[in-house]
């Protein structure tokens, strides 16, 4: 038994090869075939904006509800204002 003797392989020659410029006009008629299509593509929901106040806090949670202003009673941030929900 012969190995290795059961097929042939050759290097393909440069002819055999596509040249750079098929494959860059290949490219644009692809580029130019997608800006055609008729497929549409949805753009980036934009939600709609909050009423929030001057200092740009939002006025109200996404849940619904009134954030009211709360004083901090710890030992790191005493007197502190901040909203919570009640």
């Amino acid at each position: 038994m012969n190995m290795g003797l059961d097929y042939s392989y050759t290097q393909p020659s440069s002819s055999d090869e596509y040249d750079i410029t098929s494959l860059l006009q290949e490219e644009a008629d692809l580029y130019a075939d997608e800006a055609q299509s008729t497929c549409n593509i949805a753009g980036p929901y934009h939600y709609p904006p909050k009423p929030e106040d001057d200092d740009g806090i939002p006025r109200s949670c996404y849940c619904g509800g009134q954030p009211v202003i709360e004083t901090s009673y710890t030992s790191k941030h005493p007197g502190r204002s901040y909203r919570s929900l009640t």
